[in-house]
């Protein structure tokens, strides 16, 4: 029976008792949608990893006086203790719930101070110092859909997605307060607020900037649509059966390679990748444990060109639950789109909304409604997807169907 409820929890454990936690993760559903991180040596705490942790920050809309009070209290903690405050922080930033495991036998501690801190600004609903039996008996639920309107910026949104005057205002809006250079994920959305801009016949300073940004955005996914098909051939040789995921079968601007293999071929898939010059970077080879705790492997070729090999369709646990999803339908695309923003490197919530809107106005009639929302259910994205159907312009969300309006067709 359960004692409490939260968005998060964080316990303490002796060594060699990390297993147990895992083997815990792996056997109950209930627990399969969110996350589990055990710190048991400390991290290296290179500037290149404090740079990724600032930069995950700021994606998420942390200001620059916020981050360098957390930054500052992780440089001056002990070891241990800053790696689980700096774990505490990526868990944080992505969608789900999480059990935090600080193996340690010497007392680390999340200091209280950053524990208010934390939870104030990530909006979260954390158990600390809780006992491990505690920690598993606590019914983890994901934070409130809410918080996500600060990564949001709402002008950006009518500017890429409105039409007419709505869209015309809202750019201005946004150009009066803000500036290219400063906007986190700007460069994602601008191939679609580039062509947005012409059709409502705005004439900018700097149409010339985005117009070059949608330009280098096309010949990336050119790129990427070309190594994509010579990526799934060398595959198909390998009897890897690979299936395309993310941007391309989606149909939006391709930032990256998403390549899903079942998981007992994912280690000869990597190989092949290798020898095709994707390099893996994640410095963890793709073995039993990796393929338990993880659900993909990033590779790179040259700074900018980025694949993902994929072994389960849907992050974290949330393959377990819906096995039988058919993942190159416009329906499961919503879906896994929506999915992400639980896994532990979520994508932005602008990125999400605008995904969501060229799926949305492409495939409406082929979108089934009732089993995207019952897929939700099972997930606990319910909320979640409404919130980002809200946030679409009025003419796509007549385009949409509610939960109760999709069961109620659906019977």
């Amino acid at each position: 029976m359960s004692l409490s409820t939260a968005t998060g929890v964080v316990t303490k454990a002796p060594r060699g008792s990390g297993r147990t936690f895992r083997n815990a993760f792996a056997e109950r559903d209930d627990l399969a949608l969110h996350s589990l991180r055990v710190v048991n040596v400390p991290p290296d705490r290179s500037g290149r990893q404090r740079d990724r942790l600032r930069q995950r920050c700021r994606h998420w809309s942390i200001s620059a006086g916020e981050l360098e009070q957390l930054d500052a209290a992780i440089v001056d903690a002990p070891p241990t203790t800053a790696a689980a405050m700096a774990q505490l922080v990526d868990l944080c930033i992505a969608d789900t719930g999480f059990v935090l495991v600080i193996v340690d036998d010497e007392g680390a501690r999340i200091p209280p101070s950053f524990a208010e801190v934390v939870q104030k600004l990530f909006a979260r609903d954390i158990l600390f110092d809780a006992s491990p039996e505690v920690a598993l008996s606590t019914t983890l639920t994901r934070p409130s859909p809410q918080r996500l309107e600060r990564s949001l910026d709402r002008d950006l949104l009518t500017a890429v997605l409105d039409r007419g005057d709505a869209a015309v205002r809202a750019w201005h809006g946004w150009r009066a307060r803000s500036s290219l250079d400063d906007a986190i994920g700007f460069v994602d959305v601008a191939p679609m607020l580039s062509e947005n801009l012409r059709r409502v016949g705005v004439d900018d300073v700097d149409a010339g900037r985005i117009d070059g940004m949608r330009r280098r955005a096309w010949y990336l996914s050119q790129l990427l649509t070309r190594l994509a098909t010579t990526a799934v051939d060398r595959l198909r040789e390998e009897g890897c059966e690979p299936v395309l995921l993310g941007d391309l079968p989606a149909g939006v601007p391709v930032r990256s390679i998403d390549l899903c293999v079942p998981p007992d071929r994912a280690e000869r898939a990597g190989s092949a990748l290798a020898e095709l010059g994707w390099n893996e970077r994640s410095g963890r080879p793709i073995n039993e444990r990796r393929l338990s705790d993880r659900t993909w492997q990033p590779f790179r070729m040259e700074p900018r060109l980025a694949l993902f090999l994929h072994w389960r369709p849907l992050p974290q646990g949330c393959s377990r639950l819906l096995p039988e999803v058919a993942i190159q339908s416009p329906s499961a695309q919503l879906l896994r789109m929506w999915a992400r923003t639980g896994d532990p490197h979520p994508g932005h919530q602008l990125r999400t909304i605008c995904d969501t809107a060229v799926v949305i106005e492409r495939w409406s009639s082929e979108l089934d409604w009732p089993g995207l929302w019952s897929g939700c259910e099972r997930l606990g994205l319910v909320e979640y997807g409404e919130t980002y159907l809200r946030a679409l312009p009025a003419h796509l969300q007549a385009l949409t169907r509610s939960p109760n309006r999709s069961r109620s067709s659906a019977s």
